[in-house]
């Protein structure tokens, strides 16, 4: 997959309420197309209701963004618990 550098610069500079489309969350996470409309990322935020297409508000997908990048200090590498 290429990664539309572009969108996601544009996309850093939005503030959090705004919505984004599938383009974009694949812009931002590089997930493939198909696994974020079949909503097969584990823990993603899930899309809002009532509207007619799938979309999201900017500030959760960059809330599960820097969630899932941020590591337990404690935490070695590998998952194993550190050694008290």
């Amino acid at each position: 997959m290429i990664r539309d550098y572009t969108l996601v610069e544009r996309l850093t500079s939005l503030p959090d309420d705004i919505l984004i489309d599938v383009d974009e969350v694949v812009a931002l996470t590089g997930f493939a197309r198909v696994t974020v409309q079949q909503r097969r990322i584990k823990g993603f935020p899930s899309p809002l209701t009532g509207v007619r297409r799938l979309k999201w508000r900017l500030g959760d997908v960059r809330a599960w963004i820097r969630a899932r990048t941020q590591q337990p200090q404690n935490a070695s590498r590998y998952g194993k618990k550190a050694l008290a």
